[in-house]
């Protein structure tokens, strides 16, 4: 039994390397929506969508909210998701709103326009209309809300029935794909995808086996099995609810490579921990949601400047992932400034 002094030591370090996880996710979403890399954007989507889902659920304190009501939880969960969603929506409308009106002005704008508010409301896209939001990225907001509502209850069922459970979400995601069905608002069924890799996360957690397999030469096997499938598996869209070739193959693998992720940072937090790092994982929400933006813009500087001097700037292209990074770190190191002097402005993170 650990005293006080202790736990609150083994908690700090668990944040840290969780911070320092995430961080790592997104700096892999980044590099992922650059579409600059397929075989590397191949591999990145096979697996950075479950990191955070499997995170969700091997944080989950399931005795804390056993012994608060359900609404305790909804609040919480909406106040942490979706009202930061719909923050972040209004400010990359604005943000995106001089491009989307050069774009759109005309007999199109107000049809663009009720298109694109509908996908704020239901995130659902309409192909081939520019969203104005620019905030695509953002969906995984309100698909993570439903995922952790279902977990909640899910993990009160007994031990065989959460794994029945789990075995009929994904029937349903193929019964979805076989028949083309269109996508659920709010990307319903990939949520119960989510709450298959949350469940997971969970009892990586709670039979602490991410403590007891660690040897270096297992992981290693680990991650290079894992890769190999995961860019064997096909393309892997999760907002598109596209699991490559074989969905229980694109669980299993990304799993692995979840897995092979904790073990590694777990145990190696002190040679590589980086504060900027765990700055974007700490801050996630503000990189998911000025990602597109940042690059929208910042593809529209390199076409105008290329113009300007008559040079072809395409293989700026490949730089774009570090500007992003950049200026994300910037915004995150003056938001944090003035989130220390008003708590207010916490709401942006859903604090």
């Amino acid at each position: 039994m650990m005293n006080k002094s202790e736990l609150t030591i083994e908690t700090t370090k668990r944040e840290e390397w969780i911070d320092y996880l995430r961080g790592l996710g997104i700096i892999l979403m980044i590099i992922g929506h650059t579409w600059i890399w397929p075989p590397v954007i191949k591999w990145i989507y096979g697996f950075h969508m479950p990191l955070f889902f499997v995170l969700s659920g091997y944080l989950f304190n399931k005795q804390k909210w056993e012994e608060n009501e359900y609404r305790r939880f909804l609040y919480a969960r909406f106040r942490n998701y979706i009202i930061p969603y719909f923050i972040w929506c209004v400010i990359c409308f604005l943000m995106n709103l001089p491009i989307f009106c050069y774009s759109y002005w005309g007999d199109k704008f107000l049809t663009a326009l009720v298109q694109n508010l509908g996908w704020i409301i239901t995130n659902v896209k309409v192909d081939g209309v520019f969203l104005p939001q620019n905030c695509t990225p953002l969906w995984f907001l309100p698909c993570l809300f439903i995922s952790q509502q279902i977990f909640y209850w899910l993990v009160r069922f007994r031990i065989s029935w959460q794994w029945m459970l789990s075995l009929c979400f994904i029937a349903f995601n193929l019964f979805m794909n076989w028949f083309k069905m269109p996508i659920f608002p709010w990307h319903f069924e990939v949520a119960l995808i989510g709450s298959v890799f949350m469940l997971v996360g969970y009892y990586f957690k709670e039979t602490q086996i991410t403590e007891k397999l660690t040897h270096p030469l297992i992981i290693l096997v680990f991650v290079a099995i894992s890769s190999i499938v995961i860019l064997l598996n096909g393309s892997v869209d999760m907002y598109y609810r596209r699991y490559g070739k074989d969905l229980l193959v694109f669980i299993i693998a990304s799993l692995l490579m979840c897995y092979s992720l904790i073990v590694l940072c777990k145990r190696a937090r002190k040679l590589f921990h980086s504060k900027s790092v765990c700055s974007l994982g700490k801050f996630s929400i503000i990189v998911i949601g000025l990602n597109y933006t940042i690059n929208r813009y910042t593809r529209l500087i390199y076409q105008i400047l290329g113009k300007v001097i008559g040079w072809d700037l395409g293989w700026m292209e490949y730089f774009l992932p570090l500007t992003n990074l950049l200026i994300c770190l910037f915004v995150i190191s003056i938001y944090n400034k003035i989130w220390s002097r008003n708590k207010r402005f916490g709401i942006l993170l859903g604090k």
